[in-house]
């Protein structure tokens, strides 16, 4: 009875379980959230984005190894900056692709080996001698901003490190020079290549580091670290891990099998016949046309000999070139012409060129010009050659080396008679000293008058002014005791003395600028002018006068002489307008057209003016152009600027029609303050 009911309850538990199994097998399965896996979306062939799909190797690994782990698996590639800071927050679960580093082992837990990376020198096909880090040393080597390769070479100071945006600009910058090496993992360096179609660039030498990169999860993760490495040994251990790292290899040199080595050769040597047999064929053809086309060349070739051949033998000039030995090779017509006349020498070709000359001491001159052009030296000499008792000349002479591929064998010697012209040189040389001796002379000349000049008018100062006061006296003296006619004459005396005291001052004046030091120091222009006309202000006397004062530049020059010449033209503006019921005078300045670093002034009015038939007098000393009894003055004022102008390098000159106004212009330099002279 009991194993009755032992027996009905064990069909009845049975019967439960496989209700139970078949209502779990019909229910709706528990969604669970996935694992999410971020990667870098700028490191192409490992992790990249696609068309924003994220492709590359580790992310083909970490599909393999989605079949193996116990959730699914959400793939992402992205900024890598926000990708880490999204695993620290707890806001995705996993990093793909990543490198230990000490700092990074404080925030993050390491999987088991993904990827070895292997990274290599990159250099242009052309560079040759790179092969390892130290071979880098005074280069420009471009690599990414973080890892390993930057970490590796900032160790060697003598290494400039160039921070390439990406790798597509590294390596264009590289073929274009800007850089010379870039240093990448070799994956993705083959792969840019390949990719953007890149040439002319190779790995140099052996990789300079090696570095292994993980998956990484946050601190403390330690289950789904767990389940990361079980799935990746089982990928690694079914295959599925080398099938991926077999897909995305490197491009590499494809090497041919032995059999196929020998059919290409095969192929290659039968083709290599058709193409001999073409030749020939094609060579038995155009044999024919070579010889004709020879034939002609060689005629035309003669005719260029020829017409050159007489080009060279109708110069003027004298030409003629030897060998190493100094034996002749050609000459023209004019050389052997003048061998004769000098040495009475028929020359000949063969023979050595100084055997000929019977002078010793031109055969040495010669012989030592030779050998020097055929040691390698271009020589152009001036040599008086010939024997005294036939013909001599002075002669110019040009020696060139003539060389083939690789050694001088021989001399081309130019030569042309310069006999006249040396005798013109030497006329001219004797003319230009005698000059110089004139000029030496002219100057003391010029330095006696003008001391004579001085101390005539120095002198002749005292004696006219004691006329002028004794004049004075004996008009007081004769008030009463003398007639009209005779106090004329007395007027008339004292008039002339003040005239000539007046000219024995302007020529005591004109003799010291003359001979006064200058300096070179900067003058305010715009202040002189306005001394200028504040002293003419005083004497105007209620007379209408416009004053038009452009910009005026600072200049080098004495500030006292300079003042005497704004004086001197200023003052005459003002005395010729005199007749003009409203007076215009415009003061102003623009550049010098023929000189960068000189200004053109000029004082213009609207006065009297003058015949310009009479300009040539205008700067003569005592010379007027105006009648005394119109206008004061001694003729002296002009003169004395025209020498302070060109005493500072400049010029002075006038423009003027008559009743319509002159203008006067003047040259002098800008102010330069590294000028210590003038």
């Amino acid at each position: 009875m009991r194993q009755k009911a032992l027996f009905s309850s064990a069909i009845i538990l049975g019967v439960l379980i496989h209700m139970l199994a078949f209502s779990a097998a019909f229910a709706e399965p528990t969604k669970e959230t996935p694992l999410l896996f971020l990667g870098n979306m700028n490191i192409a062939p490992v992790v990249y984005l696609d068309n924003a799909t994220p492709s590359g190797a580790a992310v083909d690994i970490v599909r393999a190894l989605a079949k193996h782990m116990p959730q699914q698996i959400e793939i992402k590639a992205m900024d890598w900056s926000e990708a880490q800071e999204l695993v620290l927050r707890g806001e995705a679960d996993a990093l793909i692709q990543i490198s230990e580093s000490e700092e990074r082992k404080k925030i993050y837990d390491f999987s088991d080996t993904l990827l070895e990376s292997h990274f290599s020198i990159f250099t242009t096909t052309s560079r040759v001698g790179i092969s390892g880090v130290a071979s880098l040393r005074g280069l420009r080597v471009g690599v990414e901003s973080g890892g390993l390769p930057r970490q590796l070479l900032e160790s060697d100071p003598a290494i400039r490190i160039e921070i390439v945006p990406n790798f597509v600009v590294g390596f264009k910058l590289l073929n274009e020079g800007y850089i010379d090496a870039v240093v990448v993992d070799y994956r993705v360096g083959s792969y840019i290549l390949a990719e953007n179609k890149i040439h002319n660039i190779k790995v140099s030498g052996e990789p300079v580091a090696y570095s292994h990169s993980s998956i990484a999860v946050k601190k403390g993760n330690t289950k789904l670290l767990s389940d990361i490495n079980t799935a990746l040994q089982k990928s690694k251990a079914d295959g599925t891990y080398q099938k991926v790292l077999e897909n995305w290899a490197p491009t590499e040199v494809v090497f041919q099998t032995r059999e196929q080595i020998t059919q290409t050769i095969y192929y290659v040597t039968i083709a290599s016949l058709a193409v001999l047999f073409l030749i020939a064929v094609i060579w038995m053809i155009t044999l024919r046309k070579e010889l004709t086309q020879r034939k002609l060349a060689e005629k035309k070739l003669e005719e260029q000999y020829s017409t050159l051949y007489s080009i060279i033998n109708s110069a003027p000039a004298r030409i003629y070139s030897v060998d190493g030995q100094c034996r002749y090779t050609s000459f023209n017509q004019g050389h052997a012409d003048a061998m004769k006349a000098f040495y009475g020498a028929e020359i000949a070709i063969g023979h050595i060129m100084f055997d000929y000359v019977t002078v010793p001491e031109d055969q040495e001159k010669i012989r030592q010009k030779l050998l020097s052009s055929l040691a390698g030296e271009q020589i152009v000499e001036e040599e008086y050659y010939g024997d005294e008792l036939r013909s001599r000349q002075y002669v110019q002479a040009s020696r060139s080396p003539v060389k083939n591929e690789n050694d001088i064998i021989g001399v081309a010697v130019l030569t042309q008679d310069i006999t006249e012209r040396k005798r013109a040189e030497d006329k001219i040389r004797e003319m230009n000293e005698a000059l110089e001796h004139r000029m030496k002379e002219l100057v003391i000349v010029n330095k006696e008058l003008a001391t004579f000049n001085y101390s005539v008018a120095h002198d002749m100062r005292a004696p006219v002014r004691h006329i002028c006061n004794f004049i004075g006296i004996l008009q007081e003296h004769l008030a009463d005791n003398v007639d009209e006619e005779g106090r004329g004459y007395l007027k008339r005396v004292s008039v002339a003395a003040r005239k000539l005291g007046h000219l024995i001052d302007g020529l005591l004046e004109f003799s010291r600028m003359g001979k006064a030091e200058m300096l070179a120091e900067r003058v305010n222009t715009k202040n002189l002018v306005q001394a200028a006309i504040a002293v003419q202000s005083s004497g105007i006397n209620g007379r209408s006068i416009e004053w038009v004062i452009d910009e005026l530049p600072d200049v080098t020059g004495d500030r006292v002489m300079l003042r005497s010449v704004w004086s001197t033209l200023i003052d005459n503006a003002v005395k010729f307008t005199r007749t003009k019921e409203k007076a215009t005078i415009e003061i102003g300045s623009r550049q010098d057209p023929d000189s960068g670093d000189r200004v053109v002034f000029f004082v213009k009015d609207n006065g009297v003016g003058f015949d310009m038939k009479y300009k040539e007098r205008l700067f003569g000393l005592f010379q007027r152009l105006h009648g005394e009894s119109e206008f004061e003055g001694h003729g002296v004022g002009l003169v004395s600027a025209q020498r302070i102008v060109q005493r500072h390098g400049g010029e002075i000159w006038a423009e003027a029609q008559l009743n319509e106004g002159a203008t006067f212009y003047f040259t002098l330099r800008k102010w330069d303050n590294s000028l210590k002279s003038i």
